[in-house]
């Protein structure tokens, strides 16, 4: 066992410069850990929020553990490749899952969060609500009198890289408040919805209304444009023909979408957009995620639609944030 020195790290988000250290340790990935003293979790602990900064340095291939006990109860709060596992939150109704944390992207500060409440279980990354919420019911988060920070199940799972500003609450942090102190001291603060923590209904997934037609307008308040040489731009003030898009569906559940060109809209794996198809195939064809009535597009490739500031537009995102969601506005239902 090795027992890093704590050290003051000073922090940079995706967003720039945050102006501000946090308190915290760099990992090793091998043996390096804290033992937290004190118990943790059982009868009074209906509601858990566990935040962090992690900067990851290497994917080791396994979950990585930002704090977790050595057995199946309290949380494990950890990280993974994108899409491997899950976060675990340990009730006396069983468990909980949340996506899991991705390693990457490696050497960037990101802050994280997780919030174990009974019907509105959550993770946050850098402010962004991840994931659905878990409407899963429990009375109380179970116990552990061994809770490591950099280690977790069953002595193993080792973090590599830098945990920082480490924080267990015995409440549900408010989103609106963590997102006002992550950003205080950003020059430009980011566009980031606050998301409620009441479950919306499910509702029709879009594909399932067949030949509607909608516009999309991005986190900076422009239309999604398709242009005759088939061109995809986001840049657009208002609502007209060429920001007009058919939605047809298709296979799984997935959706095409066609322009007022009669062309439809392609994603390259290079993450380039085009939209000068004339059939509907693979890299036609996406899965629409819904999230506090915006809508984000995921190709064939995995990579998600993100409106830039400039007015372009792209596909190479791995993770639905507010670039990657947009409003999606009725133009009428076709006969």
């Amino acid at each position: 066992m090795a027992t890093p020195s704590s050290q003051s790290f000073h922090l940079e988000s995706q967003y720039g410069k945050l102006h501000q250290d946090a308190i915290g340790f760099e990992f090793n990935g091998t043996d390096d850990f804290i033992a937290l003293p004190s118990h943790w979790g059982g009868n009074g602990w209906h509601v858990v929020t566990l935040e962090a900064w992690i900067k990851v340095s290497e994917d080791t291939g396994d979950f990585q553990a930002i704090l977790s006990p050595g057995d199946t109860t309290f949380v494990h709060f950890q990280t993974h490749r994108e899409g491997v596992g899950n976060i675990s939150i340990y009730t006396d109704q069983g468990a909980i899952l949340l996506p899991t944390i991705p390693t990457a992207p490696l050497n960037q500060w990101r802050h994280v969060a997780v919030i174990a409440e009974s019907g509105a279980s959550r993770l946050m990354i850098d402010g962004h609500q991840v994931g659905d919420i878990n409407t899963k019911t429990f009375n109380y988060v179970t116990a552990t009198d061994e809770l490591f920070v950099g280690k977790g199940h069953a002595n193993g799972r080792f973090f590599k890289g830098q945990i920082a500003g480490l924080k267990i609450w015995h409440d549900a942090k408010d989103h609106a408040n963590m997102v006002e102190e992550l950003y205080r001291h950003l020059d430009v603060k980011p566009e980031i919805g606050i998301v409620s923590v009441t479950p919306t209904p499910h509702s029709e997934p879009e594909g399932e209304k067949e030949n509607a037609v909608f516009g999309y307008k991005s986190a900076h308040g422009k239309y999604m444009s398709a242009q005759p040489d088939g061109r995809m731009e986001c840049n657009r003030d208002h609502l007209h023909g060429w920001e007009k898009f058919t939605v047809e569906k298709t296979d799984g559940g997935k959706i095409g979408l066609k322009s007022i060109h009669g062309k439809y809209l392609s994603a390259q794996p290079d993450g380039r957009l085009e939209v000068n198809r004339d059939h509907l195939l693979g890299w036609e064809k996406f899965t629409v995620e819904e999230n506090n009535g915006r809508v984000g597009f995921k190709s064939a490739h995995g990579k998600y639609i993100s409106a830039q500031p400039d007015g372009s537009i792209v596909c190479n995102r791995d993770r639905l944030a507010s670039w990657e969601m947009f409003v999606k506005e009725s133009v009428k239902e076709l006969a």
